[in-house]
């Protein structure tokens, strides 16, 4: 634990203004080095390890962007400067001790950087972006991303997603549609099939005249696309979305 706290305090050395004031409670407040509780000692030591390793991943990229950071902080007026640095930066190192993909701990740090430009922050609506991405793995996320124009001929995304084993794409989209990020065109179709239906069976039960059941063919490939939480949770999370 000590020398987790050494490195915590190598890694913040060159932070400055209200970063610096921000990730320097990670050392005096003992987040750095903290316990897991409730789990063997194997699992522990390995909890521990990630989550010190995450700790030190996210107050680097932090640092590293506070230039970014300082600029959009020293703008706040001291209420909401107090709300940013303090609850909203718990809130995302929680998260961010928890986290199994390091490469994720990159958008926990963009979003962390988005939310500075809110002018009305709303927790749930917070949490529940945070919760979505810790639903998410690095392949959901890249699956995802394809459904954008910006990165649909992204040659590094499109490798990615020509090595994925036949029928993986299909089980990630269907995933990212129950979670509500895509659109499927065939649910639709099933949905207005089911409307037509029970239409159809109560003009039968008035005896209308010409009645007819109209019903639209489900496509065998499916497509999906981005609905407004897609959208708005990666311009969320990534930088380069908002560009």
């Amino acid at each position: 634990m000590g020398d987790n706290r050494n490195k915590i305090q190598q890694i913040i050395e060159p932070a400055v203004g209200p970063v610096m004031d921000m990730v320097t409670g990670i050392v005096l407040d003992g987040t750095a080095g903290i316990l897991v509780p409730g789990v063997g000692n194997l699992i522990l030591s390995y909890k521990q390890q990630r989550s010190e390793k995450n700790l030190e991943n996210f107050i680097s990229q932090i640092v590293e962007k506070q230039d970014e950071f300082n600029e959009k902080l020293n703008k706040l007026d001291l209420e909401k400067l107090e709300l940013i640095t303090k609850h909203y930066f718990g809130i995302v190192t929680d998260y961010v001790l928890d986290v199994k993909q390091k490469e994720k701990i990159k958008y926990m740090v963009d979003g962390y950087l988005y939310l500075t430009d809110w002018e009305d922050i709303k927790e749930d609506l917070v949490l529940m972006y945070y919760d979505t991405l810790e639903e998410l793995n690095l392949l959901d996320i890249i699956v995802l991303k394809s459904r954008t124009y910006k990165y649909a001929y992204d040659e590094e995304n499109n490798k990615i997603l020509n090595s994925l084993l036949p029928g993986q794409l299909h089980l990630i989209l269907e995933k990212l549609h129950r979670m509500g990020l895509v659109d499927s065109k065939n649910s639709k179709i099933m949905d207005d099939n089911l409307q037509n239906i029970m239409q159809y069976l109560q003009d039968v039960e008035k005896q209308k005249k010409n009645t007819k059941l109209k019903l639209k063919r489900v496509s065998l490939n499916d497509s999906y696309s981005l609905t407004s939480y897609g959208k708005n949770f990666l311009e969320f999370f990534l930088e380069e979305y908002r560009k």
